[in-house]
């Protein structure tokens, strides 16, 4: 176990208003150094407006820009656009560094473990320094530190890739302020000294300005949350709230910096020489969709002249995180009739009325919202009519997580017939999975999990660990099969034997530029897909012809467009035309724990366990399994395809189940 201090974290929600007040904006420049700032308990005046300091919209590069345009007048910006100011050569550093436990002034720093995995309720340590390398004092406007994750999907056909913050954090100590906040772990009061160890001084100026050669510096502290706040997801997805795994990388950002990275398969992974740089595990990802935490850093000046803001230095260093969730996700993607039933209802609803208001156009030359109203009604009577009932969802019929059925027909060979008249082996083979939630362990990495061990980790990450033990569940890699067997009547009665069983883990990467309006089952994703992109697509087209017809025509239209095509609609239709699939093949390795012969009803049960790469023991580097999770932009999934070859040529019985690949915490690997 690594050496710590009792140091104890304040576990506190800072006040949002605060944060709005003296954080969130670049403010307009003024003269606040003489100001009396008030106190943090006078800070209780309403707002109008309080964002999330945890989750801000979706950003996509190819569309970014600021409103007033870059070098015409951006005199103050918004925290969640600072990535858009342009910028400037400037004679600065920032160090990023992450440290295992919180660093201490006047000590050296501890060395940083390379290949750390952070989960839910791990904090992440460090200290920022920035060094003014010119010989001229220099002023800036603001500095952040913050804590960021970021999903990026890149779309080869259109060549667009589109990003979205899902999480960001500011840690209102380490960034700078005309007031003193003081840090969550007590640095002995030594804010504003000198600390001869790495010749910084702890904090910056109250004038802003860096003088020649100097070095400053600000420790910082980042909890990993357990979850997203619900502003997150506007369809309201419980899984939509929760983290998702460190997945990919992002080879396209601005700069393109890691375009060069490749992965040793011999380790399973490939990392940065850089400080800071991401770790790029083999998962299937690639570089078509990446996940990726980092610690920000970001230095903003003012140009003198114009008084517009621009980016003097920013520094980031990736944190791997892979989350430790409390949910299921496999069992809410058995049956997705009825989501994707209502969607294609409201879409279909929505172009029948616009179709319906051109038709009355073209016959009176004018439409009335009296025109439409019985129409709405009866669309909507009929899109209720249409939806499938949960009763007769088969899930809620069928006890079981996956049954299929092998008509078999094998006549005697041509020697038993010279003998006597042997009857043929005829019937149906039934197989079912009885199995309602397989649950796989998540094993990074055989090096990585190396470095990641229950006795390596820091006192707090040890009771975390135990903490998350008691709320999760626990690993579930057994299967119990029932085979039943219904012999022809001109049968010999005798069930054919099990010859062989295998299995192979499928994963499923979902990905899209729009947000994905509901979840997708196996069935969906593995057999439907292109079917369903299709008709989505005719929507989208079929809605656009419609919409132009309305906007040229509209003086001589009642009803708004947003009554018959609400803006939700029509993102909710390109998130499943934009939709792209990643599918992938792995060998599980598969193990009979049980079987029972078969019985006087002819019925048989087996159990087998299965374990996906890497095989620790037999030194196998394969490709790593992520935990599932879902996101608005991106979700993973799995199904195991399980194979029972029966002998005597009878054939094969092939099952789809969908499982869960989770974060299990454990004190061993």
């Amino acid at each position: 176990m690594v050496e710590e201090e009792a140091d104890e974290l304040a576990h506190i929600l800072p006040s949002f208003d605060f944060f709005n007040r003296y954080y969130l904006n670049v403010p307009e420049e003024e003269d606040v150094l003489h100001q009396n700032f008030p106190s943090y308990e006078e800070i209780d005046r309403p707002i109008q407006q309080r964002p999330s300091v945890a989750t801000f919209d979706s950003v996509s590069e190819a569309e970014d820009s600021l409103k007033d345009g870059v070098g015409n007048g951006i005199t103050n910006v918004s925290m969640d656009n600072l990535h858009k100011l342009p910028e400037v050569h400037a004679p600065f550093t920032i160090e990023i560094h992450v440290t295992p436990n919180a660093p201490k002034f006047g000590e050296p720093l501890e060395t940083p473990n390379f290949l750390k995995e952070y989960t839910c309720g791990d904090v992440v340590h460090g200290v920022v320094v920035v060094s003014n390398h010119s010989d001229k004092p220099i002023t800036f406007e603001m500095f952040y530190v913050l804590f960021e994750g970021t999903i990026a999907v890149v779309d080869r056909a259109q060549m667009t890739r589109s990003t979205k913050n899902f999480l960001r954090m500011a840690d209102m100590g380490a960034s700078w302020a005309q007031f003193h906040v003081k840090p969550s772990v007590s640095t002995d009061e030594s804010f504003w000294k000198y600390d001869s160890y790495d010749k910084a001084i702890l904090g910056f100026p109250r004038d802003k300005i860096l003088q020649p050669y100097g070095r400053y510096k600000k420790f910082f502290i980042f909890k990993i949350p357990d979850q997203l706040l619900e502003s997150q997801c506007s369809h309201g997805m419980n899984e939509h709230f929760l983290l998702p795994p460190s997945m990919g990388i992002d080879k396209h950002r601005k700069g393109c910096t890691y375009r060069d990275l490749k992965i040793n398969h011999h380790l399973g992974y490939g990392r940065s020489v850089t400080r800071g740089g991401p770790i790029w595990a083999d998962d299937f990802a690639d570089d078509d969709v990446s996940i990726n935490y980092s610690v920000k850093a970001i230095l903003i000046g003012r140009n003198s002249k114009t008084k517009e803001l621009f980016n003097m230095k920013h520094s980031e260093y990736s944190i791997r995180v892979i989350p430790t969730t409390l949910e299921l996700i496999s069992g809410k993607k058995r049956d997705c009739s009825n989501e994707l039933g209502t969607l294609i209802s409201r879409a279909e609803t929505s172009i029948a009325l616009l179709e319906l208001a051109k038709s009355n156009y073209e016959k009176k030359g004018i439409v009335t919202s009296g025109d439409l109203e019985l129409d709405v009604f009866r669309s909507k009577e009929r899109q209720l009519r249409s939806l499938p009932r949960s009763s007769e969802s088969s899930w809620d019929k069928n006890p079981c997580a996956s049954e299929t059925e092998l008509i078999y027909k094998v006549e005697p060979n041509w020697a038993s017939k010279l003998i006597h008249r042997p009857q043929q082996k005829a019937g149906i083979l039934i197989g079912r999975i009885r199995t309602l939630n397989v649950v796989l362990p998540y094993r990074p990495p055989i090096l990585i999990g190396q470095y990641n061990r229950f006795e390596l980790k820091t006192k707090y990450e040890q009771e975390n660990l135990l903490r998350l033990s008691q709320l999760s569940c626990s690993a579930a890699p057994d299967m119990e099969i029932e085979l039943e067997c219904k012999p022809a009547n001109n049968s010999d009665n005798i069930p054919p034997k099990l010859n062989t069983i295998s299995a192979e883990l499928v994963s499923v990467i979902g990905m899209s530029k729009k947000s994905i309006p509901i979840r997708l089952d196996h069935n969906v994703l593995l057999y439907k897909r292109d079917e369903l992109r299709t008709k989505f697509q005719g929507y989208t087209k079929r809605l656009q012809e419609l919409k132009s017809w309305y906007e040229s025509h509209s003086a001589s239209v009642e009803a708004p467009l947003q009554q018959m095509v609400p803006d939700s609609l029509h993102a909710d239709i390109l998130g499943i035309q934009d939709l792209q699939m990643k599918i992938n093949h792995v060998p599980l390795l598969v193990t009979k724990t049980h079987s029972t012969d078969w019985n006087s009803e002819l019925r048989s049960n087996i159990t087998i366990n299965l374990r996906q790469p890497p095989y620790e023991k037999t030194g196998k580097i394969g490709p790593i399994m992520p935990p599932c999770f879902g996101n608005c932009m991106c979700f993973r999934s799995y199904i195991v395809r399980l194979k029972l070859q029966m002998d005597q040529g009878v054939g094969s019985l092939q099952f789809d189940v969908p499982i869960d690949v989770r974060n299990i915490p454990s004190r061993t690997d």
